[in-house]
């Protein structure tokens, strides 16, 4: 298992029909939609993710912590969209398992403490630029991949009541609390289409999810300023098997207001092969 591709698999794919007859309440169904009408003019996003995952790999388990700050704008203009992520991932002392330099292999850590990766993607005019792991690398990817990746990578995938299982309503002070489940079987076909579209970035690697909890807060003036969510995602990776237990957040900053994105350098990248 290639580490960067682990990373980059992690990243994008981080943070879809069980015919279970789950109610959905009436009061939390009429928030939801309140929600949805706010998120359906917003033209930018400005999200802040953070995401403890629990990596089980060749009969190790470890514990690592994936941060990214991921801005999005011209949300209704595809065209003129534009995507910057940027992005540290932590890792306990020792390194991962099976990591930069093959299978059963591990990357040392500076610090006996644990150690940081940091990378930023930017996409822009249908190409996809990575710095990640001393490497620059441009991709170019259809518009509707990158729209549906932006979608999962911040966290607004419920895009209808129909991937939508057991949604309840609380309170948290003043804001309002949406939790639900997911539908798995509807969701990872939404997924294999991404996979399909980003192929050249995931090769042969596989991807699904499973056990999908999400909560909503909902602030009073009907935007969702933060998703909590917890799930399960398996990967094949070549011969390995790679199985994330998840549990994160993403907050919301200053939603339905404007967002700038200031481009990186974008010479020295290499186009992929």
């Amino acid at each position: 298992m290639r580490f960067k591709r682990l990373a980059a698999l992690t990243l994008g794919m981080t943070v879809a029909l069980t015919m279970t007859a789950w109610a959905n309440e009436s009061d939390a169904v009429a928030v939801y939609q309140e929600m949805k009408a706010k998120e359906s003019v917003m033209t930018d996003m400005d999200a802040y993710i953070d995401v403890k995952e629990e990596v089980s790999v060749g009969g190790k388990t470890m514990d690592i912590r994936m941060e990214m700050n991921v801005k999005i704008n011209n949300l209704r203009t595809p065209d003129q969209m534009r995507m910057n992520t940027y992005m540290r991932l932590t890792l306990p002392g020792g390194g991962i398992p099976g990591g930069a330099s093959g299978p059963g292999e591990a990357v040392q850590a500076d610090d006996p403490a644990g150690s940081q990766f940091t990378g930023n993607l930017y996409y822009a005019d249908g190409m996809y630029y990575m710095d990640m792991a001393g490497q620059k690398i441009k991709v170019p990817i259809p518009l509707d991949a990158i729209m549906a990746s932006a979608k999962q990578s911040t966290g607004t995938v419920a895009d209808s009541l129909d991937s939508v299982r057991n949604l309840k309503l609380r309170m948290e002070g003043e804001n309002r609390v949406l939790s639900f489940n997911m539908d798995e079987v509807r969701m990872n076909g939404l997924l294999d289409q991404v996979m399909a579209r980003l192929k050249s970035i995931t090769g042969n690697s596989s991807l699904s999810y499973r056990d999908i909890y999400c909560e909503y807060i909902v602030n009073p003036e009907g935007y969702c300023i933060k998703n909590r969510m917890k799930m399960t995602m398996d990967m094949t990776i070549g011969k390995e098997t790679v199985v994330l237990n998840l549990d994160g957040d993403v907050g919301y900053a200053d939603p339905g207001q404007p967002v700038t994105i200031t481009a990186p350098d974008l010479t020295g990248y290499t186009l992929a092969q």
